[in-house]
C-alpha cells in the first residue's frame, strides 16, 4: 500500500509497476481503524496472548539451554585436554621423549586454544524467559488500548502499533480485503 492522494491508500503494485490490477484505494483512517480493531480482537486476544507467550517461553527457553549444555560441553573437553597436555608435559620432564609424544602435545595444544576461541566467540545464553511473561503482554496490551481509546494519546498508541508492525498486505476479496499484519510483535514484550 502506498498513499495515493490527500489520506487515501492503494496498491503500490497497480499504481507504480502495473503489475497488480487492484485500482481500488481506501481511507487511511479506515485501515488504521480495521488494523486496530483486528489487532484489539484477534491477535491481543487474551487466548492468543497465552498461546504465544507460552511458545515464545518454551522456544527461548530451549534454545538458551542447548547454548548452555554446549557450553558445558566444551568447557569439559578443555578440561580434558589440559589433563592431556599436563600428563604428557608430565612424561617429558621424567624423560620420556619421542617424536610422537611432541606430535600429540602440539595437537593436544592446538586443540585446546581451538576449543578457547570457541568459548570466546560462543553467543552469551539468553535468560531464562520467566513464566509469567503472558501477565506483562497483558498489561501493556491494557496500556496500548487505554491509549487507544485516549483521544489525546492515540497518535502515540498509532506510532507504537507502527513500530510492531512492518507490514500490512492487504488482498482484495469479493467482499472487500483480507489483511495480514507482518512484523514482530514480540519486542512488545
Amino acid at each position: 500500500m502506498m498513499t495515493v492522494g490527500r489520506d487515501y491508500l492503494g496498491c503500490s503494485n497497480a499504481r507504480r509497476k502495473g503489475t497488480c490490477s487492484n485500482k481500488r484505494s481506501m481511507p487511511r483512517p479506515t485501515l488504521e481503524n480495521m488494523i486496530l480493531e483486528a489487532l484489539k480482537n484477534q491477535l491481543m486476544a487474551p487466548e492468543h496472548v497465552k498461546e504465544f507467550t507460552t511458545a515464545l517461553h518454551e522456544e527461548l527457553n530451549s534454545a538458551s539451554q542447548r547454548q548452555r549444555h554446549e557450553q558445558k560441553a566444551m568447557r569439559t573437553k578443555l578440561d580434558a585436554t589440559k589433563q592431556k597436555i599436563d600428563g604428557l608435559v608430565d612424561a617429558i620432564a621424567d624423560g620420556l621423549r619421542g617424536p610422537d609424544i611432541q606430535a600429540k602435545l602440539d595437537t593436544l595444544n592446538q586443540q585446546k586454544q581451538d576449543l578457547k576461541e570457541a568459548l570466546l566467540s560462543a553467543p552469551t545464553p539468553q535468560p531464562i524467559i520467566h513464566p509469567n511473561v503472558a501477565e506483562l503482554y497483558r498489561r501493556k496490551v491494557e496500556t496500548l488500548h487505554t491509549l487507544l481509546d485516549d483521544p489525546a494519546s492515540r497518535n502515540e498508541a498509532l506510532t507504537v502499533i507502527r513500530d510492531l508492525i512492518d507490514e500490512v498486505v492487504m488482498t482484495p476479496t469479493n467482499d472487500g480485503y483480507r489483511i495480514e499484519l507482518n512484523g514482530d510483535i514480540a519486542n512488545m514484550i
